[in-house]
This record gives C-alpha cells, structure tokens and sequence, in this order.
C-alpha cells in the first residue's frame, strides 16, 4: 500500500511533464495489458506513465518499440530504443517492488551516477531514500559470468542502485526498491 502511496504521488508530482513528454511523444506500448483484472490495468496505466516520466526514460531518448506483459502481480514494461538501448522496467505490486534498469553503451561512471541520485530523488523526493552515495559499494556477480554489478544501498524501502559492467566495461544501470 505505501508503494502505491509513492507511485501516485510520483504520478501526480510529475504528471504535468509526463503529460508533455507524452504529448511530444506518443507513449508505443499498448493502452491495456493482457489482463482482464481491472486493478492491474489501473496498476499498469499508472506504472506506464511513471516509467515514462523517469529520467532513464528520458536519458535514453525517444523509444523505437515497447514491449508491456503482466505475471500475476507483476508488471513489465521493455523498451528499446535507435541506438541499441534497452529500458527495463517491473513492478509487482503483491511485494511492494519496483525496478528499472537501463543498458546503454558509452555512459560514463559520472554520467551513469548522476543518472542514479536523479532516480533517487525523482521516486524518493528531495531527500531520496538514503543511499550511502559516499560509502564504497558492494561488489555482486553479474548476470552472465563476464559481468558484475556495484550496489550502492539505501536506508528506506531497501532502494539500491547499480552500475553494470560487462568485461570491465560500464553498460549500464539499475534502481530498485521494495517497500
């Protein structure tokens, strides 16, 4: 319930720029998911505009194709994007989780970071949710065995955000929380 709490409050803090960024580019994932139960399909339309709102969204540019499915509980959104970017997006609503990750080639370690406390802020408001930017991050396996991931965790709704590497090289990253 907190999370919808957030979401809504996310939606209605920056519905005014979703709904330009909207107009200026017309959302092209579909207008409902693949579900008959109307609480998913108001889940869906609130986490699609969300999502399209975000600032991974807009540090990718404008998407060429969107992939939108719902399990259970959850929801996905897949974007992609003219130069070979990817926007992943979940959320289950069951376990009060949301993610987003973004895999882009080129992004520095700077750019990528300030990609991420923007994330923070924009989910979380002015004082994000207490990631220890400074503390050094935990170094995780990856999901193939030539990549890794460095977390850098907060204190609320257990929020983490990701830089992503692939044979040393940064290809993107991930925000996620649960609360």
């Amino acid at each position: 319930m907190a999370f919808r709490a957030l979401l809504l409050s996310i939606t209605l803090s920056f519905g005014s720029a979703a709904g330009a960024a909207q107009s200026q580019h017309p959302s092209l994932c579909p207008e409902t998911i693949d579900s008959s139960d109307p609480s998913l399909q108001r889940d869906y339309t609130e986490f699609k505009r969300s999502v399209e709102s975000g600032p991974m969204l807009r540090r990718a540019g404008r998407p060429t194709s969107c992939e939108a499915r719902s399990e259970g509980s959850s929801l996905w959104l897949k974007y992609k994007f003219a130069r070979g970017a990817e926007l992943e997006a979940h959320r289950d609503a069951a376990i009060e989780l949301t993610e987003q990750r973004l895999t882009q080639a080129g992004l520095s370690k700077t750019t990528a970071l300030d990609l991420l406390k923007r994330t923070e802020r924009w989910a979380f408001g002015k004082n994000g949710c207490g990631i220890a930017w400074k503390k050094f991050p935990a170094k995780e396996a990856g999901a193939t065995p030539d990549s890794y991931e460095l977390a850098y965790r907060g204190d609320d709704c257990n929020c983490q955000s990701r830089l992503v590497y692939r044979k040393q090289r940064l290809i993107g990253v991930g925000f996620r929380s649960v609360c």
